[in-house]
């Protein structure tokens, strides 16, 4: 079976301030993802993790390489084809209460991109909407809110489910877990877990908590400065890391209590 994502000598530059120089925040960056695959993205804050998943929904334009998605070569996709992509690719960002709209209740969030694509008639859109709450478990009555009455981890749950409106097969997560206490920490990456395995997804996980990437994804992508320091599986990342950079970002992971044993 062909990949559901082929990333192909991927290179993005930014000018600089001054316009004499440029930033090169990807480099070279060369990756596969498999259909219903858990492939980890890690580094230090600036190794180019964010800017990649922007390059990869098509928010901007790369300077170098190809993009194929589902087959499809999408790098330099027009405005119509950015649309039939978000259909199949979406994101869950990392701070819910500034991707979620504060003036719009929860279901109306949630339904945002079925009136969008125009899928059905309202009635039916509805529907979806309870059926969307009831898969990331949230409860109904939280429908009526708005994102600054709940709370992080809830607000986290409404993206999700916005982001599934559409029946996406990959989702790009990025740092999704992020500011959240270890409780809805652990709820959310079963819930993400348990959709993936239900709806056969496929998720991009960008994190930079070791511990969660060690024990959620089946393959890593070690970035340094733009370039993949390292790829292999999480076993081999995480037991036998192959380049310092790696083994520098694990030295935080084994310091903390309790994970050498893990």
């Amino acid at each position: 079976m062909p990949p559901l994502l082929t990333v192909s000598h991927l290179t993005h530059k930014f000018a600089a301030a001054d316009g004499n120089m440029s930033l090169k925040a990807l480099d070279d960056i060369s990756f596969e993802v498999a259909k219903g695959e858990i492939l980890g993205i890690i580094g230090a804050s600036g190794a180019g993790k964010t800017t990649l998943a922007r390059c990869l929904l098509c928010l901007e334009v790369p300077t170098a390489g190809k993009i194929h998605f589902q087959g499809r070569d999408i790098t330099k996709a027009r405005r119509r084809e950015r649309r039939a992509i978000w259909e199949r690719m979406q994101i869950i960002w990392q701070d819910p209460y500034s991707s979620l709209n504060p003036y719009r209740k929860v279901t109306e969030i949630i339904r945002e991109p079925l009136a969008n694509y125009r899928r059905g008639e309202r009635a039916g859109q509805e529907a979806l909407v309870r059926e969307l709450m009831a898969m990331v478990r949230l409860d109904p009555v939280l429908g009526e809110r708005y994102p600054h009455e709940l709370s992080g981890g809830q607000c986290q749950k409404v993206a999700i489910a916005r982001a599934l409106a559409l029946g996406p097969e990959l989702l790009i997560c990025d740092e999704p877990l992020a500011g959240l206490d270890t409780p809805m920490q652990v709820e959310l990456l079963n819930l993400l877990l348990d959709l993936q395995q239900g709806y056969g997804l496929t998720y991009l996980f960008i994190s930079h908590d070791l511990y969660v990437v060690r024990h959620f994804c089946s393959r890593v992508i070690v970035l340094k400065e733009g370039k993949i320091a390292e790829a292999g599986t999480a076993a081999e990342i995480f037991t036998s890391p192959a380049s310092h950079h790696t083994r520098l970002l694990l030295s935080c992971l084994l310091s903390l209590p309790g994970s050498a044993a893990s």
